[in-house]
């Protein structure tokens, strides 16, 4: 699998060590009005898990628009969703609890 992750700052990076997850996560204090989510996302399937300040969680297709969402979400659990899309594990990340739509 791979995958790449999109920084705070829109910057991007393809197979960066999951090991990284952590402190990618960790930029959403530094969210303001412009910059305001982080994710990683699935180069084979397109699906992009982005992370909020405010604990939202996007799931969504950015092949065709399809989209999910979980409100109240912490960094333990940001941190596994990121790690089973990382590992492929789609059918894990789509199990989930989520609701349609953005938000």
């Amino acid at each position: 699998m791979t995958y790449g992750i999109s920084h705070l700052d829109g910057s991007s990076e393809d197979d960066a060590p999951t090991s990284s997850f952590e402190s990618l996560y960790d930029e959403l204090s530094g969210a303001d009005g412009e910059h305001i989510d982080v994710a990683v996302i699935d180069d084979d399937t397109g699906w992009c898990i982005a992370a909020y300040s405010s604990g939202l969680v996007i799931f969504q297709s950015l092949a065709n628009g399809t989209g999910f969402h979980m409100r109240d979400v912490d960094k333990s659990q940001v941190l596994q969703m990121w790690m089973q899309l990382a590992h492929g594990d789609l059918d894990g990340v789509r199990k989930l609890p989520w609701k349609n739509g953005f938000k």
